[in-house]
């Protein structure tokens, strides 16, 4: 995006954000669903990824997506996000259900995922020697939705939702984990963990 009126940036933890609205923040994005009471836009849908070693792809046999079924004999690191949302959604009706431990953020799932603590499902871009594959729970993609939201009072509540438009086409037009069809194909395809 180019010229938007976006003046600061404030990383805040996701159960915060909405409460940043109240205190000198224009515009939030989050993982978590806005409340009711906020103006709200949703932006993007992500998918979650599970990163974990070579060493863990191979003895859990995940091969082509990371379907939460295969996964039930090891730790689910997931962070305090709508990301673990997500997860702990998608696997409440597996059977029986897979561990799954909250941390801080998604950089340290993936540490710990490195460490070979288990499996990390996050958003973020693979690192610290991680494969990736697309997270699948009963044969369904596990997504988040990013979401705006505003205010419903602020004195720029329309141009609030203009930001929030040109943010969503821009991520449309150019999201950073690739377009939808490129990680529908990647559960298809060989598994990037060899």
């Amino acid at each position: 995006m180019t010229d938007v009126p976006i003046v600061d940036l404030h990383i805040i933890p996701a159960d915060d954000v909405d409460a940043a609205l109240d205190h000198n923040i224009d515009l939030a994005v989050s993982s978590l669903t806005p409340p009711e009471h906020r103006h709200r836009l949703p932006i993007a849908e992500v998918p979650v990824m599970v990163q974990g070693t070579a060493e863990a792809h191979d003895r859990f046999g995940v091969t082509r997506s990371g379907d939460l079924e295969l996964l039930r004999q090891t730790w689910l690191i997931v962070p305090r996000t709508g990301v673990g949302t997500a997860v702990i959604a998608a696997a409440a009706p597996l059977d029986p259900a897979p561990s799954i431990r909250e941390v801080s953020a998604g950089s340290v799932a993936q540490s710990l995922a490195a460490n070979g603590q288990g499996f990390a499902l996050v958003t973020e871009a693979q690192r610290f020697g991680l494969g990736a594959v697309p997270g699948r729970a009963n044969g369904q993609p596990i997504t988040i939705t990013l979401h705006a939201s505003w205010d419903v009072n602020h004195y720029a509540a329309t141009d609030l939702l203009q930001v929030a438009k040109s943010l969503r086409g821009w991520m449309s037009a150019n999201p950073p984990w690739g377009p939808r069809e490129a990680w529908d194909a990647s559960s298809r395809k060989a598994s990037p963990f060899r």
